[in-house]
């Protein structure tokens, strides 16, 4: 019985750790891509990659959140 729950066990972790590494090959390729765009100085590229909009609200919050302490 032990052996059988362990390797349920077992057949769950790989299956769950298969799914987290094609995320972050997805994302590697992402960040692959920014860094790339920012060593070319490709301001097209990097444009497309970045949302300055939410850029800028996260700076933003973080500076206030800073100012606050």
């Amino acid at each position: 019985m032990r052996i059988k729950a362990l390797l349920a066990l077992t057949a769950a972790t790989l299956s769950l750790s298969a799914c987290a590494t094609a995320d972050r090959y997805d994302a590697a390729g992402d960040v692959h891509a920014l860094l790339t765009a920012i060593r070319d100085r490709d301001r097209a590229a990097f444009d497309a990659r970045v949302d300055r909009r939410a850029l800028k609200y996260e700076i933003e919050a973080r500076l206030l959140d800073e100012a606050r302490k």
